[in-house]
């Protein structure tokens, strides 16, 4: 079972993290300007093409609906 959790943390989580860090998480666009900065001073950007605020290096982690399917199914 923890080998199951291991492997399902690393296809759901880990891989989709590895996306270029100099692009946007929305679009993947690398056109973004900085645009002030978030409570804990990191700075904060906006996407050129599609408008998106982010942040790099988030520690916040979006689970898709469809990911959330998949560990259901695989866990029950």
């Amino acid at each position: 079972m923890s080998n199951l959790l291991n492997t399902l943390f690393f296809l759901l989580i880990v891989l989709p993290l590895n996306k270029s860090e100099d692009s946007c998480p929305n679009c993947g666009s690398n056109r973004f300007t900085k645009n002030g900065s978030i409570h804990n001073k990191k700075p904060k950007y906006s996407c050129l093409d599609c408008g998106r605020q982010f942040v790099k290096h988030s520690t916040k982690i979006w689970i898709s609906q469809q990911q959330k399917e998949l560990i259901d199914k695989l866990l029950h």
